[in-house]
C-alpha cells in the first residue's frame, strides 16, 4: 500500500521570508514485507529536488490504525461556508496510488471533518504549528 499524506499551512497575506512548512507522511521500503513509515518536514512546498529539514521514523502500527480510521470515516464533501480577509489556510492532501484527495480550510477546521484533526495531530510535531493549524 503506497500512500502519502501531506499537511501544510499558508498565510493568506504572507510576508517575504515567512517560513512555510510542509509535513509529509510516506511509506519507506526496507525489505519485501517490512512496512516502515517516515514523516519528512520541508521548508516551503514538498519538492523532490530539495532535501527535507528533518525526517523521523513513525511506528507502522500507529500509521496503520490512522489509515484504517481514515478508510472507515465518511466526510461530507461540501463543508460549511466560511469567508474572511486575514488568517491562514491549512491543506491536507492524501495520495493513494493514482487517486488523490485534498482538503483545505481557513482558520478553523470544520466540525464534520474531525478525523482530519487527528491526521494533523499525528503528522505535525511542532507545537506552535499545531496551535495555528488547529485553533
Amino acid at each position: 500500500m503506497d500512500i502519502s499524506i501531506s499537511v501544510s499551512q499558508e498565510a493568506c497575506f504572507r510576508r517575504y521570508g515567512d517560513e512555510v512548512k510542509t509535513y509529509v507522511l510516506t511509506k519507506t521500503h526496507s525489505g519485501i514485507r517490512t512496512q516502515n513509515y517516515q514523516i519528512a518536514t520541508y521548508i516551503g512546498e514538498q519538492d523532490p529536488y530539495i532535501e527535507p529539514v528533518s525526517v523521523r521514523e513513525i511506528d507502522a502500527k500507529a500509521v496503520e490504525r490512522l489509515l484504517d480510521n481514515l478508510a472507515r470515516t465518511r466526510i461530507p464533501l461540501i463543508p460549511e461556508f466560511i469567508t474572511g480577509r486575514d488568517g491562514w489556510m491549512v491543506h491536507i492532501e492524501i495520495l493513494y496510488g493514482m487517486n488523490s484527495v485534498k482538503y483545505s480550510w481557513w482558520l478553523h477546521i470544520p466540525e464534520q471533518w474531525g478525523i482530519l484533526r487527528e491526521v494533523v495531530q499525528f503528522i505535525v510535531d511542532d507545537p506552535e504549528e499545531l496551535e495555528v493549524m488547529l485553533s
